[in-house]
């Protein structure tokens, strides 16, 4: 809901009828008004546990070492774990943006990978944008050009372009979050690497963690990556975001020499 629906809402929230329960679900609550908090009870439901996702995604075929890496590398997020195990896309972005940090060693580096992450963003909307003009096509077959059509144009052509944009930002968020992992994982092995995530990577992690680069470093390249996530839900300009980010890593933890490969 933009300002505008949650606005509309609220008289309906304060006096709804005896027989009738709401249910809000959202994944930004920040996003939210503060009126429209106010008049809700909050429930902040749990992440499903590492083991039931592995399970369910071996009980559907997965084989299992790959489901029990996406179960941890999903974070107890569903939803995001069969997405990543069914597109071969997904997974092959994933190995993407984990070879960024061997590869920042420089502003201009930074620059160029910027690039790149915002490229893939945009070819994976064109992607969309492509299988939109076919259900276009379908729409246009089934109700044909008659009067009252363009109601059902319009409010299609809207829907599109809003996935459009989250197909973008999906992909530029997973870039984040990846980044924002493989930089806290470097910590946890510090720590004992209990709680790593990119298990695939653990030799090159262990590499970034026996370095000389400081916890406050390291740290400091996941908030920056979570700062560039907030940024792009909050509307802010794409290159810029991006470019802020990844000059940011490049400051903060400059690829050490010794994990350095050509690409």
């Amino acid at each position: 809901m933009n300002p505008s629906a949650q606005n509309a809402l609220l008289k309906t929230l304060e006096e709804p009828f005896a027989d009738t329960v709401f249910i809000l679900l959202s994944g930004r609550e920040e996003e939210l008004l503060d009126t429209i908090k106010s008049r809700c009870r909050v429930v902040h439901l749990q992440r499903v546990a590492e083991e039931q996702i592995a399970e369910m995604l071996t009980s559907s075929g997965t084989p299992e070492e790959k489901a029990f890496l996406a179960a941890r590398v999903c974070e107890g997020d569903l939803q995001r774990a069969l997405n990543l195990v069914a597109s071969t896309t997904m997974w092959d972005r994933r190995l993407t943006w984990l070879s960024i940090p061997r590869r920042l060693l420089s502003a201009v580096d930074a620059l160029d990978i910027a690039a790149e992450i915002i490229a893939e963003a945009r070819d994976a909307a064109k992607e969309r944008e492509n299988e939109q003009k076919v259900a276009i096509a379908e729409l246009a077959e089934a109700m044909g050009e008659g009067r009252g059509t363009a109601t059902a144009r319009t409010a299609l052509a809207k829907r599109h372009k809003r996935e459009l944009r989250r197909t973008e930002e999906a992909v530029l968020t997973e870039a984040l979050d990846a980044l924002g992992s493989f930089y806290r994982d470097a910590v946890a092995l510090r720590a004992g690497g209990e709680s790593v995530a990119n298990l695939d990577r653990l030799e090159e992690l262990r590499t970034w963690a026996d370095s000389s680069l400081s916890d406050a470093a390291f740290i400091g390249a996941v908030e920056a990556c979570v700062a560039a996530r907030s940024a792009l839900f909050k509307n802010a300009n794409v290159a810029l975001t991006i470019e802020n980010a990844l000059l940011e890593l490049a400051r903060l933890v400059p690829a050490d020499p010794r994990v350095t490969t050509s690409h």
